[in-house]
């Protein structure tokens, strides 16, 4: 029919132009999407580590039974480790106290979060007082200056600090690891280490606060229309959650996984599928679940990222942690007494 025609002839007119504008339109978006990936691979240790600007005395919110420690690094030690790693350190009240030995959030430093988290459980768990060591990262706080964030070098100085804390500090004394969101990453890593001791790894617990499953998740979450393939090649600093989870699964280490149901940072679904990994696959509930006699996750309702020391909830993660490295609540036996 004659309108067929003209539709084919006006199409036929107009397509080349259309065509034209189409692929300059694709062209600018693959530029914009080029820009936009190659400042984030440049900048990304940036993003990652966001160091405060100076250290804070370990005594400000550790009080006065806090120390600051500073350990030598290994002369094999990569040299962005920095020459000594600088620590934030209670020591236990008794001899059958755990140590727990920390690792905090990539904005945090020894002086704030790890000064704070181990007066808590200090006073929670006397008279036994728990023994605590914060690790601090290089460039971060006290360490300042000395060294440079990456995650080889937090690797490095997470296992020197954990060696230190087993041989000198905490010599028949049994060691849990603690980790706090970027800091999942280096307790998940020593513990993965010593799971090739059978005896080491047995008595290694890791209680992860917060965690991810990998640094490519997580940008997979700022970009989620950059498919996951293109973006890993392009993380300088894996902190790979996952195959750390999987190395430690089939080991007696216990694992206690808390994540606040609101988390505005790193979502629920990461610490919720990072536990059913550790776990073995099996699916999470909606309340605090037990796959095995020591294998927890505990979805902290109405917390997010920020807050999770903090009122209300503090003191359940306080409870969680003490009861996971079985250690008394001293503040709820004290409530049960009254």
């Amino acid at each position: 029919p004659s309108s067929t025609r003209r539709l084919v002839t006006t199409l036929s007119a107009h397509w080349p132009p259309l065509f034209e504008a189409a692929k300059k339109v694709l062209t600018v978006s693959a530029s914009a999407a080029a820009i936009t990936l190659g400042t984030l691979y440049i900048s990304q240790r940036a993003l990652i580590f966001p160091r405060p600007a100076r250290p804070e005395a370990v005594t400000t919110y550790g009080g006065p039974e806090a120390r600051l420690l500073v350990i030598d690094a290994p002369e094999d030690a990569p040299r962005d480790v920095g020459g000594s790693i600088a620590c934030a350190w209670f020591p236990p009240a008794t001899k059958d106290a755990p140590v727990l030995v920390y690792f905090h959030g990539n904005a945090d430093q020894i002086g704030w979060g790890g000064a704070f988290l181990g007066r808590q459980l200090r006073e929670r768990s006397a008279p036994a007082k728990v023994g605590f060591l914060a690790v601090e990262y290089p460039g971060y706080g006290y360490a300042h200056g000395a060294g440079a964030p990456t995650e080889r070098s937090i690797y490095a100085t997470a296992k020197t600090a954990v060696e230190y804390a087993r041989t000198e500090l905490a010599a028949g004394h049994r060691v849990a690891l603690v980790g706090q969101s970027l800091g999942c990453a280096p307790a998940l890593e020593v513990a993965a280490t010593l799971a090739a001791d059978d005896d080491a790894a047995a008595h290694t617990d890791v209680v992860l606060l917060s965690p991810f499953l990998s640094i490519a998740d997580m940008a997979a979450e700022l970009l989620p229309v950059v498919p996951k393939p293109l973006l890993r090649p392009l993380v300088r600093d894996a902190f790979d959650n996952v195959r750390n989870a999987d190395k430690l699964r089939p080991t007696q280490a216990g694992t206690l996984v808390v994540h606040g149901t609101r988390d505005e940072v790193v979502p629920f679904r990461h610490g919720r599928d990072l536990a059913d990994r550790l776990a073995g696959g099996g699916s999470s509930s909606s309340s605090s679940r037990t796959s095995g006699p020591r294998r927890r996750f505990v979805p902290l309702a109405g917390a997010g990222h920020n807050d999770l020391l903090s009122p209300p909830y503090g003191d359940a993660v306080a409870r969680e942690i003490l009861d996971f490295v079985a250690v008394e609540d001293d503040a709820r036996m004290t409530r049960q007494r009254q």
